[in-house]
């Protein structure tokens, strides 16, 4: 996925064949140099700067400018999604997604014309 630019805000949407209404959604990203950020719905302690539900079937996760600055060219992201049902009385947490991010550094070029 990608590649993003190290340092600048960086969303990401994804969509989905359910309806994600009253699920939890949490996000990891991570490089090799131990460097991470941990992203969450509303509903599982984050808000909608993090990660926002813009659909029924629709989610955006959202990684603050500067964040990134001093990261590796690559980083793994997971998600992991919290449904709200349980089966056999445990909750039903499933793993959503887990690949490799793209991060680049750029140097601003003014002279374009």
């Amino acid at each position: 996925m990608g590649p993003f630019i190290k340092g600048c805000t960086i969303q990401i949407e994804f969509t989905v064949d359910e309806d994600i209404t009253n699920w939890e959604i949490k996000a990891k990203l991570y490089d090799s140099s131990n460097n991470s950020l941990v992203l969450k719905t509303t509903g599982a302690g984050g808000s909608d700067d993090e990660i926002e539900k813009t659909s029924a079937s629709k989610f955006v996760l959202k990684v603050p400018y500067g964040t990134t600055q001093k990261w590796e060219d690559k980083a793994t992201l997971e998600i992991k999604i919290d449904t709200g049902s349980d089966i056999g009385g445990v909750a039903e947490v499933l793993p959503g997604y887990k690949g490799t991010i793209q991060l680049e550094d750029s140097d601003l070029d003014w002279d374009i014309d």
